[in-house]
């Protein structure tokens, strides 16, 4: 039901594309709302995040520059949820010490996760093997 749902909304009324309060609801139901929200809205911190937040490709509906060269947090935020972001990200941001400490933080618990996921799904089998004359 939700899948259809952020593409209804490309045929809402304009008012309720601009409406900050109504996106902010509407995405977290689906964040495909990004892509048919007023631009102006589009290079709104707090609608970025909130999509951000939402799912890991709601950076496909927003642009680039608004992304990855005018704000930390977006950059942050975006590489969070999506890694592969991290190539896309201004050269700027890694002059940072705070943005790129937090980015070697992210990447340490991402790591610890997946080995903790991968060690709870690997069964180890020994066998006992006997010699016989």
């Amino acid at each position: 039901m939700t899948k259809h749902t952020g593409a209804i909304f490309q045929f809402a009324d304009n008012s309720l594309k601009e409406d900050k309060d109504f996106v902010l609801k509407a995405i977290p139901i689906s964040v495909t709302v990004s892509k048919f929200i007023s631009p102006n809205l589009k290079e709104d911190k707090e609608i970025i995040l909130k999509a951000l937040k939402t799912s890991p490709v709601a950076y496909a509906f927003f642009d680039n520059s608004v992304l990855f060269c005018g704000d930390q947090d977006i950059a942050y935020r975006a590489v969070k949820s999506n890694l592969h972001i991290l190539k896309t990200i201004s050269i700027d941001y890694f002059k940072d010490r705070k943005f790129v400490s937090q980015l070697f933080k992210l990447m340490f618990r991402k790591k610890k996760y997946k080995k903790k996921k991968n060690g709870n799904n690997q069964k180890t089998t020994t066998t006992n093997s006997t010699t016989t004359n």
